[in-house]
This record gives structure tokens, C-alpha cells and sequence, in this order.
């Protein structure tokens, strides 16, 4: 059999192919270890990953980014033309290409839970794809990226903005999807979550037990349920609600006592504070994306303010069909979280620390490049601007938010009748702030200090100034309203404190005005406007509608007041379980108007 005439070069081709294969896997193995050390792109092979992925992903090599690059293409023109369902398909291709890019799945994600969910008007239909965009970053784009900070970012942004805020018309119903869904999850009942004052039993679902009773079946169910649909570890839970979640709450005498508050997990807010702290911790050795970890603290640490406006849910059990309407939206109100305060509180201590620190070193190192430079007699001039991670702007900028911080806490917790927080707050306001507070009327800049009623009600005050009578009338009577409508939900605190700015406030008015050309105008007494408040808000309660529990709100309201049915308010004080005054207190002088 003749021998082709090529096989000599065949041979030949062959023989150098072996060396060129062992120098490729030689110089592949360093520029692997290359690619690790500077964090190019992850090595890691892909886990649990459908066999199409990882067929294109082993398969393709280097041609993976030319088709890519075609898609990228391909969607970006048909973003332009507002096709974003079409582009879901492509989307889907490009993961499956290049599932170690970050920003393939993030704008996804943002797809799915932004533009695609508001082409819906159902807000239940919304709720599908938002929640599509939740699950694609939380069961996918973080398994194959668990060291990548912007995927938690979006994750936790989702969270926080898309369901926590109130940008979408669909937020209620997004919020109210979760809370049962954390619900089912975290407690075996409605009644044991609310008999827990919300406070997951977090030692149940780290050491689940191993017996056959039906109680601990269920108790594994929901611990599988949590792990493996919510991707969720309750042992980083335990840890974030334990130091997240303690707080120090100074008393009468301005001593400071630790108190556990926890979380409020039903809420989007918390969840993005966890996806933010476990990001955090899984990303803070990646060095070249540094800067996305810094911006995952600042969303961490923008959810623990959020937490502390609005971070706890309150059901009113006096309705009919209560846990009806805690399903379905309709029975549950948020209210701050006003333990949580100092907890915010020491989140910006420790910024502004940072950024002072941050300072100090840079000025540091700004005096030896000077001297150095000096030593080779060179000019500074001939230097350029060294960059700055923070400069004294970013001081300032912290401070002022500090500052406003201070002031929403002291009036929030004074609100909510509060007062030795309440206290203590404006005493480091005044503190700490001087130069800003000089600006209030009544702040003595000798002593640093101001009264803390003229501080509260003068905010409300700035609204009257230029209002007439009626519309300050309107507002008292608003306050007071808004005060009882929470003492029929239990929360006497936060009645006491709407009937202490109602009547400090009214208080501070007439002061104002009497001996003036206004004194015709002074207000009627401030019981004659409780009554009348009093009055209305049994009225609306009882001409609500029935299947609200209106009128059964109303007959409680009555009897937490001892009035009787039918009966209108006429009083001659305050009633006693809403009276803000503690006895002995001493009162201030108020003018009586003429509608007495």
C-alpha cells in the first residue's frame, strides 16, 4: 500500500503538536493563577449548573464572548425599542455564556422586577415578575457569583426600593405578598408570630428536632423551605438580629441599658439589610471591587434607618375577621421602630469616626509626600492632585445628615410620648451641634441647651405661622383624632404622645398671640378641642363601614374610656389612660380663648 505523499508533514505536525499542547497548558495554568491573584474573572468551575451552561461554558471557549458580544448587541437596540419581553430570551442565552458576568444577570434581574412588571396592570401579575427578578439573583446569579458585590447590591435593592418604598402602585400588594410569605415560614401560625411579638425562634431552625412528631415535622419543613426556596442561612439570621437588633435605651436619668428589639423579618427592609450584611461578608476580600463593597454598606446602612422609620408591623385584633385581613393586606399598619434609634445612631457614630480617621490618614500621608518631595528639591507644583477616598466635603455631608437624623429622632420619640429618649437625643443634639441649633429660637449658646417642647412644637408651629385660625384648629384636632385612632390599636404610647403635641403646640399658639392684635383670635381651651376631637373620631368610627370593624373599634374605644354608648364626650380633664402628664407635673399657664 503506497504511503500518502503528505505524511510526512502529517508526522511532522504531530510531533510538534504535543510540545505546543504541554506549553499551553503550562502558560494556561499561570495565567490562571494570574487571573485569580488580580480577580479578572472567577476560575472556579460552575456548581449545580444545568447541562446547557456548562456545555457552553466548557465547550465554546473563546468564542463565547463573540456570540456574546452579538447579543449584547442585539439587546441593547431592543431596549432602545422598549421590547423588553423579546429580550428576555437573549438575556437568558448570555448567562448561560458568560455566567460569571455580573452585570448579564443584574440587568436581568432589573428587567424582570422593573420594566417587564410594570407593563401589568394587575399588581398580583406585577408581583410575578418582580419576584422572577428576586429569584434569579438570589437562586442563580450569587450561586455562580457568591464573591461578587453587585449582585447583592441589587438583590438587597430590590428589596428595599422596588417593595419597600411606595414608587410602584403595586408596593402594597408586593409587601403584602412577602409578609405572608415570611409568616408561613418563620412561625407554624399568625398567632404564634404575634405571640412572639415577631421574634423568630431562631434556635428551632438551626437545631431542628429529629423526633416523628407532627410538630417537629412541620418545624423541618419550614427550616428546608427557608434554606433551600429562600436561600436564607438562620444562622446569619440569629447573628445579624442579635447585633442588629440590641439596642441601648437610656432611662430617666440618662443612663444607658442594653435591650433587645430584633428585626422585623415579615419586612423587605430587614431582607435587605441581611443580603446586604452577607454580602458584606462574603466580598470584603475583593479588592478590586472594593468600591461596590462600600456601596453595599452604605444600602446596609440605609435600610437600618428605613427599619428604624417604619420597622414594625401592627395588626389590630379588634376587627372581625382579623387574620382575613392580615392575608389580604387590609389589617396592618407600619410604625417606626423607635428602639432601633440608638441602633442608627451608632451606625453614623461609626461612619463619621471612619471618615475622620480616613482624614487624619490622608493628611498624614499628604505631609510625607511633601517632605519626601522637599528631600529631591523639587516643587509641589510640579506634583498632581493626589486623589482623596473622602474629603472634608464628605464631613459635611454626613454631619448634616446626622444632624437631620437627631431631629426626626427627638421628634418621632417625643411623638410617641417617649420622652427619656426623647430627652436624651436632644441633649446630644445640642451637644454635639451647637452652631446648627443657635439658629432655633430659645437655644441658650451659653449653656448649649434649649427646652425641649418649644423645640417640638415649633416645628409644627412653622406650619401655622402663616395659616389662619381654622387651619391650626384643623390640625390640633387632626392630632388628636390620630391619637385615638391608635389607642384603639393599643398603642397608647404613640396616643399619649399625639395628645402632648396636640396640646403643647396649642399651648405654644396662644402664647404666641395673646397681647398682640391677634389676641381675638386665641384658641378655645384645649379641652373643648379634645372633646371635639373626641367626638368626631367616635363618629367616624361608628358610621364606618361595618365589615372595616368601624363600630366595633368605636364600642372598644368607648369602654378603654369608660363613656358611654350613645353618650357624647364631655370632659373635664384629660382621660386618665391617655393622659401624657405623669402626676405632679407641673403645668403650664395656657390662655383661654374665646370660644370657651
Amino acid at each position: 500500500m503506497a504511503t500518502s505523499p503528505n505524511f510526512p508533514r502529517k508526522l511532522i505536525y504531530l510531533l510538534m503538536l504535543a510540545p505546543l499542547l504541554g506549553a499551553v497548558a503550562f502558560s494556561q495554568g499561570l495565567l490562571n493563577r494570574q487571573r485569580g491573584q488580580l480577580n479578572v474573572s472567577y476560575m472556579e468551575p460552575i456548581q449545580n449548573a444545568p447541562p446547557l451552561m456548562r456545555f457552553a461554558s466548557e465547550t465554546l471557549g473563546g468564542f463565547r464572548g463573540v456570540l456574546s458580544t452579538v447579543l449584547w448587541m442585539r439587546i441593547n437596540q431592543m431596549q432602545m425599542d422598549g421590547k423588553y419581553f423579546e429580550m428576555m430570551q437573549l438575556s437568558d442565552w448570555i448567562t448561560k455564556l458568560q455566567p460569571h458576568t455580573p452585570r448579564v444577570w443584574t440587568d436581568r434581574a432589573w428587567n424582570l422586577a422593573y420594566n417587564i412588571s410594570v407593563k401589568e396592570k394587575n399588581p398580583r401579575e406585577r408581583w410575578k415578575w418582580v419576584n422572577a427578578g428576586i429569584s434569579l439573583l438570589r437562586d442563580e446569579a450569587i450561586q455562580y457569583n457568591p464573591h461578587e458585590p453587585e449582585l447583592y447590591w441589587e438583590l438587597a435593592w430590590i428589596f428595599q426600593h422596588k417593595m419597600g418604598q411606595d414608587m410602584d402602585v403595586g408596593h402594597r400588594r408586593y409587601k403584602n405578598q412577602w409578609i405572608n410569605l415570611m409568616t408561613d415560614v418563620l412561625w407554624p401560625s399568625l398567632e404564634d408570630c404575634l405571640a412572639s411579638d415577631a421574634h423568630p425562634d431562631f434556635e428551632s431552625f438551626i437545631h431542628p428536632p429529629q423526633d416523628d412528631s407532627e410538630k417537629s415535622e412541620e418545624i423541618r419543613k419550614r427550616v428546608h423551605r427557608l434554606t433551600r426556596e429562600f436561600k436564607m442561612d438562620p444562622r446569619k439570621m440569629q447573628q445579624i438580629d442579635r447585633e442588629l437588633g440590641t439596642a441601648m435605651i437610656p432611662d430617666l436619668d440618662g443612663k444607658m441599658h442594653p435591650k433587645y428589639v430584633g428585626l422585623e423579618w415579615r419586612l423587605p427592609e430587614t431582607h435587605a439589610i441581611y443580603w446586604s450584611w452577607v454580602g458584606v461578608q462574603k466580598c470584603h476580600h475583593n479588592t478590586p471591587r472594593i468600591d461596590l463593597v462600600r456601596k453595599l454598606r452604605r444600602l446596609l446602612f440605609q435600610s437600618m434607618l428605613i427599619n428604624y422609620k417604619r420597622g414594625r408591623l401592627v395588626v389590630d385584633q379588634y376587627v372581625p375577621d382579623w387574620k382575613e385581613r392580615y392575608r389580604d393586606g387590609s389589617n396592618w399598619v407600619m410604625y417606626p421602630r423607635l428602639e432601633s434609634v440608638e441602633i442608627v445612631e451608632k451606625a453614623y457614630q461609626t461612619q463619621l469616626a471612619w471618615i475622620n480617621a480616613a482624614l487624619a490618614s490622608q493628611n498624614q500621608d499628604d505631609e510625607e509626600v511633601v517632605r519626601r518631595m522637599e528631600e529631591l528639591d523639587l516643587k509641589l507644583s510640579e506634583m498632581a492632585k493626589r486623589p482623596q477616598k473622602v474629603t472634608d466635603a464628605t464631613l459635611r455631608t454626613f454631619e448634616n445628615a446626622h444632624h437631620n437624623f437627631y431631629r426626626k429622632a427627638v421628634t418621632d420619640l417625643y411623638m410617641h410620648n417617649r420622652m427619656a429618649e426623647a430627652n436624651y437625643y436632644f441633649n446630644m443634639l445640642c451637644k454635639k451641634y451647637p452652631e446648627k441649633m443657635m439658629l432655633y429660637i430659645g437655644f441658650d449658646k451659653h449653656t448649649s441647651t434649649m427646652d425641649l417642647d418649644t423645640f417640638v412644637t415649633d416645628r409644627l408651629l412653622e406650619d401655622t405661622k402663616t395659616g389662619s385660625r381654622g387651619q391650626t384648629l384643623a390640625l390640633l384636632e387632626n392630632l388628636i383624632v390620630r391619637a385615638y385612632i391608635s389607642f384603639s390599636h393599643g398603642e397608647d404610647d404613640s396616643a399619649k404622645g399625639g395628645i402632648r403635641i396636640a396640646q403643647r403646640t396649642h399651648e405654644s399658639y396662644n402664647r404666641r398671640k395673646v397681647g398682640t392684635e391677634d389676641d381675638r383670635v386665641l384658641l378655645p381651651s384645649f379641652l373643648h378641642i379634645h372633646d371635639t376631637a373626641l367626638n368626631r373620631c367616635l363618629q367616624m368610627l361608628t358610621n364606618a363601614d361595618p365589615l372595616g370593624g368601624g363600630p366595633i373599634k368605636a364600642a372598644n374605644l368607648r369602654r378603654r374610656l369608660g363613656l358611654e354608648e350613645g353618650k357624647e364626650v364631655k370632659t373635664n380633664s384629660l382621660p386618665k389612660l391617655i393622659n401624657p402628664f405623669e402626676e405632679g407635673e407641673k403645668k403650664k399657664n395656657v390662655t383661654p380663648g374665646a370660644g370657651n
